[in-house]
C-alpha cells in the first residue's frame, strides 16, 4: 500500500518529512502481515517489499480472485 500526501506549498513538501503516516484497519480486513520493507534507491525514499513476503502476498490473492 502506498500513501501519499498532497501539499497546496511546494516550499514547505521540499523541507522534508515530518510526521509519520499511519494507516488505520480493522484487524478482520488484514489478510497476512509482512516484515518492514526495506529501503531501495539512491535516496532510500522508495521501499521494496521482501521477496518472501511477495510470494505469500501473491498466494492469498490468487486464493480469492474476485473479491480483491
Amino acid at each position: 500500500m502506498l500513501i501519499f500526501h498532497s501539499c497546496k506549498h511546494q516550499k514547505q513538501c521540499s523541507s522534508g518529512h515530518n510526521h509519520k503516516d499511519e494507516i488505520w484497519v480493522d484487524k478482520n480486513n488484514i489478510l497476512c502481515t509482512i516484515r518492514r520493507p526495506e529501503p531501495f534507491g539512491k535516496f532510500s525514499r522508495v521501499f521494496t517489499i521482501n521477496d518472501e513476503d511477495r510470494c505469500n502476498i501473491e498466494n492469498i490473492y490468487t486464493m480469492f480472485p474476485n473479491t480483491l
